[in-house]
């Protein structure tokens, strides 16, 4: 019995039902980015693709540090997730093919760091799948996927943050 349900939650899939990008509840500035042409759309397989389009409204340069975190709502309360990566310098990881969350991505993005007030970068149906990661058979359920960047323009560091905020379900 325990080997049977050890092979269906292998091959569980899920569905992210992705609400629109909200502001962090941490009183971080909102990105300096317009998002409002990007999406998140299912794959039929449970992945996920990128879509649309992000214009940089402020310069994003090196050491641009991003810092992903997640939080499950079990229970009734925010609970720490498992989704959890530190990058000290975006500009540089996303030049690494063998960077885990950014391995999808690769060869659609733009890889000229740094990113100028202006520019756009176009993505059209990028598969990501599940980020790299594998996802365990207790991931179903509301999440807030963090988003903190800390980027250095005109000799300070701005602090922002984005969620973007989901139901996870299985299928």
């Amino acid at each position: 019995k325990h080997i049977l349900n050890s092979i269906r939650y292998l091959q569980a899939k899920y569905i992210f039902d992705v609400s629109p990008l909200t502001e962090c509840d941490n009183g971080e500035p909102y990105i300096a980015m317009d998002m409002s042409n990007f999406n998140i759309v299912n794959q039929e397989d449970g992945g996920l693709f990128y879509n649309g389009s992000i214009t940089y409204r402020e310069a994003y340069r090196s050491p641009w540090k991003i810092k992903l975190s997640s939080k499950h709502l079990q229970r009734g309360t925010w609970q720490p997730g498992i989704v959890n990566k530190e990058m000290d310098d975006f500009c540089t990881a996303i030049r690494n093919p063998m960077e885990r969350f950014l391995y999808k991505t690769y060869e659609k993005l733009e890889k000229h760091c740094p990113f100028e007030a202006g520019y756009q970068q176009n993505i059209d149906m990028l598969s990501i799948g599940s980020f790299g990661v594998i996802i365990p058979p207790s991931f179903a359920g509301d999440w807030k996927f963090y988003v903190n960047m800390w980027v250095p323009r005109d000799g300070r560091l701005d602090h922002e943050c984005f969620i973007f905020p989901a139901t996870v379900y299985e299928v």
